[in-house]
Parts: C-alpha cells; sequence; structure tokens
C-alpha cells in the first residue's frame, strides 16, 4: 500500500487529442482515486481543451511545439509526490498505475509500462525500429527497460527534479531511461496494454 496522503498527479501532453483525452482522463480517475490531472496542450487546433476541462481535468498551455516543450512545463509548475506521464491519445491501459505507485512510495524512482510494441498502430517499419533502439540502449548504455518509447511512465518527485530534460519532442521517453541508468537510480517495470490509436481529423 501507499501513504493515502501522498500527492498524485497525472500530467499529460497533448496535442490534437479532441477524441481521446476525456477518456483517458476519466480512466485515470476511475483507477486513482483523488489523482490530480494535469493536461498541457500544445497548441491544439481542436476541441482537446475543451474536452479535456469537460472531463475534470486541469489545462495548461505551452504554445512552443514539441512534447517536450510540454511535459516541462509539466515538470515545472506541477508539484507532487508521484507523477503519473501518459499520453493524451488513450492507447495505454491505466491498469498497472496503482501498483506502480505503491513501488514509487516503496523507493523506486521510475516504473516503465510495457507493452508489445509491435501492437502499437505505428507507421510501417516503426515496430521495428522502436526494438531496434530499445536493444541499442540495453546494450551500450545499460538501460534495463524493454520498452524505452512508452509513453505510460510512474515516476518519483525525487527523479523528476533532478531530470534535466532537454529533449524536443518524442526523444523524451528514451532520455529518461538513460538518465537513470547513468544515475543508477532503481527502475522496474510492469506489463501494461495497448490499443490503437484513434486519430484526431484535426492530426
Amino acid at each position: 500500500m501507499y501513504d493515502e496522503h501522498m500527492k498524485i498527479a497525472a500530467i499529460i501532453p497533448c496535442f490534437n487529442e479532441e477524441s481521446s483525452i476525456a477518456s483517458v482522463v476519466l480512466a485515470l480517475a476511475n483507477e486513482i482515486p483523488g489523482i490530480s490531472i494535469y493536461v498541457c496542450d500544445n497548441g491544439s487546433t481542436d476541441r482537446t481543451v475543451e474536452a479535456a476541462i469537460a472531463s475534470g481535468a486541469t489545462v495548461l498551455s505551452e504554445k512552443r511545439k514539441g512534447k517536450g516543450n510540454a511535459v516541462r512545463k509539466l515538470f515545472r509548475d506541477i508539484d507532487a509526490d508521484v507523477y503519473v506521464m501518459i499520453d493524451g491519445d488513450n492507447t495505454y491501459s491505466t491498469g498497472m498505475i496503482s501498483e506502480a505507485i505503491r513501488m514509487i512510495a516503496n523507493d523506486y524512482d521510475m516504473v516503465t509500462g510495457e507493452g508489445m510494441l509491435t501492437t502499437v498502430h505505428q507507421r510501417k517499419g516503426h515496430a521495428f525500429g522502436n526494438k531496434l533502439f530499445t536493444q541499442l540502449l540495453r546494450s551500450l548504455l545499460n538501460v534495463s527497460s524493454k520498452d524505452v518509447v512508452s509513453g505510460l511512465r510512474v515516476m518519483s518527485k525525487r527523479l523528476l527534479k533532478t531530470f534535466p530534460c532537454l529533449s524536443l519532442e518524442f526523444e523524451l521517453e528514451a532520455e529518461l531511461e538513460i538518465f537513470c541508468a547513468r544515475m543508477r537510480l532503481p527502475v522496474s517495470s510492469l506489463p501494461t496494454s495497448i490499443q490503437e490509436r484513434v486519430i484526431s481529423e484535426a492530426n
């Protein structure tokens, strides 16, 4: 178990996820009662902001394009004991998050939701490329994760307040993995299921 008084925040970088963001917010609220949910909108041209607010999230705005910029704002502006970072496209199941929070409360710094990369809705060749990239980081930099591109991570305040976060786009996840490996931080992973992404008409 973890202390019910721990402040837990979900942080969701988002761009044009009108069709999915409400499902993500509601799933998090149902999985973790009392969780604070923050969406950082990265200049969406659809109704992502309205959908996020209607579902109960607090919305921040980052006009500088790039997932890294949105995540930096969330890291900088949100204070919590545990952070749940998840993509806003409703591809990741939230079922492992409660156990991951318990692991963070027991001194882990990051728990990654590991899914089957081949089930992700990607352009042709991306699943193979992601697997190859993961294998390279594991062999060259002692990264322990089997899914370095996972968009679902539960992290400690200790990690977030020391992590430099230099990335501009989706290399952010690999930067997290490399940082944890180099700093020899305690990390782990839990299996999660991945479903096909719903593509917004504005994308």
